[in-house]
């Protein structure tokens, strides 16, 4: 098995400041260390696009309201003013209804939108994040290349799961309880 040495695959330590084309890798609900709950929506910078950064990912999380309004109780207690930007960044339709916020989340999947990416500084490590509401505009819009020709390193076409699912030729390790390991 041989390999070629890509300079453009390199990793600095991260997608440094700016603005990005990218697809929407998968989006789903999860639960932070703390027991925030939250939804988790990996991006991945377009390779399909003349841009740096390809095929990086950008993880971008949108936390429950601690005191929803009644529009965002209706989208799940998440702020709906940012479900609604991320939804017409999407391409998704105005006015769609969604039985479910799961149902919303599937739909996200694999659609493109363009992003801006700042970094703030958050107990001494620099965080990478979206400026969803960035003050020239630029925070989540749509994408300016419709037409998706991105290649996926997995190209198995899976959302949220892909990343959950052994690859090819391996089994899943067996669920390991705490009162097994012996440190």
């Amino acid at each position: 098995m041989g390999f070629k040495v890509d300079y453009s695959n390199a990793n600095s330590g991260g997608v440094p400041a700016g603005v990005y084309e990218a697809v929407i890798l998968a989006a789903f609900e999860d639960l932070s260390k703390t027991n925030k709950e939250f939804i988790n929506m990996p991006l991945i910078v377009r390779n399909d696009v003349e841009q740096p950064c390809k095929n990086q990912r950008i993880f971008h999380r949108i936390y429950k309201k601690v005191d929803p309004t009644q529009n965002d109780a209706a989208h799940g207690g998440y702020p709906a003013t940012q479900i609604d930007s991320i939804s017409k960044a999407a391409g998704l339709a105005n006015g769609k209804q969604y039985a479910s916020l799961e149902e919303w989340l599937k739909d996200l999947e694999r659609r493109p939108l363009r992003v801006k990416v700042k970094h703030e500084d958050y107990n001494g490590a620099t965080m990478i994040k979206v400026d969803v509401f960035a003050a020239d505009g630029s925070g989540i819009t749509a994408t300016r290349f419709p037409d998706v020709k991105h290649v996926y390193k997995d190209d198995s076409g899976a959302g949220a799961g892909a990343a959950a699912k052994p690859l090819a030729g391996f089994t899943a390790a067996a669920a390991v309880d705490d009162d097994d390991i012996p440190f």
